[in-house]
């Protein structure tokens, strides 16, 4: 097994190498301690893509499908969007109901 050193969830840490097996949907199981080492919990986003010949996966924090914001978000099918582009679009799209005429 090989330590590799990396910069991840505040400090710069060595975490020594661990050997997975792809599965047959080409599945590989993120060992606990990179997990824990990136922060990364179920359900989080990860990007991953490929540099130099190598897999990277990097933790994306999620930001508003509208403005980009991080405050205040709230996940809607699987998308997030944050209260103040909510409030903004209530506000554009509701309806005035008349008052009675008289």
């Amino acid at each position: 097994m090989q330590s590799e050193e990396f910069e991840g969830h505040g400090s710069t840490r060595v975490v020594p190498g661990v050997i997975r097996r792809i599965d047959q949907l080409g599945r590989v199981v993120v060992p606990v301690e990179l997990r824990r080492a990136l922060g990364l919990r179920q359900g989080d986003l990860v990007e991953t893509r490929l540099e130099n010949g190598r897999v990277v996966m990097v933790k994306v924090e999620p930001e508003c499908a509208v403005c980009g914001g991080a405050d205040d978000l709230i996940d809607m099918h699987e998308k997030h969007v944050c209260d103040g582009c909510i409030r903004l679009l209530i506000a554009k799209t509701e309806v005035r109901v008349p008052t009675a005429v008289e």
